[in-house]
This record gives C-alpha cells, sequence and structure tokens, in this order.
C-alpha cells in the first residue's frame, strides 16, 4: 500500500519518462495489492479464524469492501487515462478503507484475542523515559529533515 501511495503520488511530482516510469509501478502495485489482498483474506479464514469472523461479520463490512474496491477501480482507470489528481484523491480512499477493514475487525483489540486496549498500556516507568526519549530522538532528527528538505527544495 504504501509503494501504491508512492507511486501515486510521484505521478504528479515528475513529468515525461519519470512519470510514465511511476505511472506503470502504481499500476503494477495495484495488481500486486489485488493479489496480495485475496491472499490474506484466504489465510486470515485459515489462520485467523477470530479476525477474520469479526472482519466480515462488521456492521458495514460490504459497504467498505464495495467503497475498497471502487476507489482501486477509479485509481487504475484514473492512472491508465493519466488523470494523476484524481488517482492521488482516490488513492488515499483506497487505504483509508483498508486500515478502516483493519481496525473494525480489532475492535478494540491490540493483539486478538488475548489483549484488548484497556490492558495493553506500557508500565508508568516506561511512560515517564518516554518524553525525553522523544525529546534526544527529535534533536537528532529536525535539522536533519531540514536540511533534507533545504537539499532538495524545488520551488
Amino acid at each position: 500500500m504504501f509503494a501504491l501511495l508512492a507511486a501515486v503520488y510521484m505521478t504528479l511530482e515528475t513529468n515525461g519518462l519519470l512519470r510514465e516510469d511511476f505511472r506503470h509501478r502504481a499500476l503494477a502495485c495495484e495488481l500486486v495489492a489485488a493479489v496480495l489482498a485475496t491472499l490474506v483474506a484466504w489465510r486470515a479464514a485459515v489462520d485467523a479464524p477470530t479476525f477474520f469472523t469479526r472482519w466480515t461479520t462488521a456492521r458495514g463490512f460490504w459497504t467498505l469492501q464495495t467503497a475498497t474496491a471502487i476507489f482501486a477501480l477509479v485509481t487504475v482507470v484514473s492512472l491508465w487515462r493519466r488523470h494523476f489528481r484524481t488517482a492521488r484523491v482516490t488513492v488515499v480512499g483506497q487505504v483509508v478503507c483498508v486500515l478502516a477493514g483493519w481496525g473494525w475487525a480489532m475492535d478494540r483489540h491490540l493483539l486478538l484475542p488475548g489483549m484488548p486496549l484497556d490492558v495493553a498500556g506500557a508500565r508508568p516507568e516506561v511512560l515517564a523515559a518516554l518524553l525525553p526519549a522523544l525529546a534526544c530522538g527529535a534533536l537528532l532528527l529536525v535539522p536533519s529533515l531540514v536540511y533534507l528538505f533545504r537539499l532538495f527544495r524545488t520551488r
């Protein structure tokens, strides 16, 4: 899904042969996503019956699956016809639908069936160390990002 998003997004950021290369990659990623979605559904039914049952019996399951398919189809058609702005919007809808389906199937659990979110929190000593660790990481990351954005600024 991330490769698909990146390829579709790059069709608007590039032109010429590079744009065509990203277009072809996006179309290939849609094909791979469709095959993997089918395989994942089949394997979930076999290996994760609790997840599969929650997923397929969730209220709005068919609506969400239909919306995902429509977004994917419109993305493919838009890429095929080189309507890259439309493809950029519809691919986001497709990814949102996939993530929403996973979230609904998890039904307030971090891991099924044994870890609901309300007992999945970190211990107090871990939470106390989290903010300083994030601050130290930001000290390293932010200058690098600023440098990267300045280096690759094109406008």
